[in-house]
């Protein structure tokens, strides 16, 4: 398992991320192409976390060749990953659910939370909310919403596509790189408060490079740690996140 820290603060940082982390000595992560099939060329991610007081926020720098970014998709809950995307999956310390919110370059954002059953099983039975007892709405179309159930390495997993999540984005094109900024609220987890620290939090940061000539296969970079297969909905192999002061 790959581990990493992240910065905790006594400070708020909704819309100052950049400027509180010029503040601190904090060490960026820099994604990995974890596939040869889905390694077309190799390009710059990195990214630097950090927790405040009200949420936790990441800014990404990944290099973006001749300034060159897809961003097709322009309405919440669209299929963002065609587009040039980067993407943050979190689980909260002792949860069997993660979080995804994946955005483009527009800020358009595709959220959701997913159930894990395999960690949340009492007599062999799936606990899940009420509402997703309901039938599964997702239909493959270009709006994605409702609740879709898929198996990837051995595990199920549980889409709810009607969670949203409330934070804040800022995106920005220059100098052949993409610098984008994004706040989660910790409400958006259930949290009344930020993590202690020694918090551990598993997860994983991704990026979809999509800027390529037809008939080649996206990029993909993440922080997954020997994937079984080529998806970055693996929670096994999350890495792990410990909160420090």
């Amino acid at each position: 398992m790959k581990e990493y820290n992240i910065l905790l603060v006594e400070e708020k940082i909704q819309g100052k991320i950049e400027t509180v982390l010029d503040s601190y000595d904090v060490e960026g992560i820099e994604l990995e192409y974890c596939w040869e099939e889905h390694t077309p060329r190799r390009l710059f991610s990195g990214v630097f976390p950090l927790a405040g007081k009200d949420g936790i926020g990441f800014s990404f720098c990944v290099e973006v060749p001749h300034n060159k970014l897809k961003a097709n998709k322009t309405e919440h809950k669209t299929k963002v990953f065609f587009d040039d995307c980067l993407e943050i999956f979190l689980q909260p310390e002792n949860s069997s659910i993660y979080y995804g919110i994946e955005l483009n370059g527009n800020g358009t954002c595709l959220d959701y939370r997913v159930f894990i059953h395999e960690d949340n099983k009492t007599d062999g039975k799936v606990l899940l909310p009420k509402e997703l007892e309901k039938s599964l709405v997702y239909d493959g179309g270009e709006k994605i919403f409702g609740y879709l159930t898929d198996k990837v390495a051995g595990e199920t997993l549980t889409f709810d596509y009607d969670w949203k999540a409330h934070g804040t984005v800022t995106s920005e094109v220059k100098d052949e790189y993409w610098i984008m900024e994004a706040f989660i609220p910790w409400s958006d987890f259930g949290l009344e408060q930020a993590p202690k620290e020694g918090c551990v939090w598993k997860g994983t940061l991704n990026r979809i490079d999509s800027s390529l000539p037809r008939g080649i296969k996206q990029g993909f970079l993440c922080l997954l740690d020997d994937p079984d297969v080529i998806s970055f909905h693996q929670p096994k192999k999350f890495a792990q996140f410990t909160f420090v002061k």
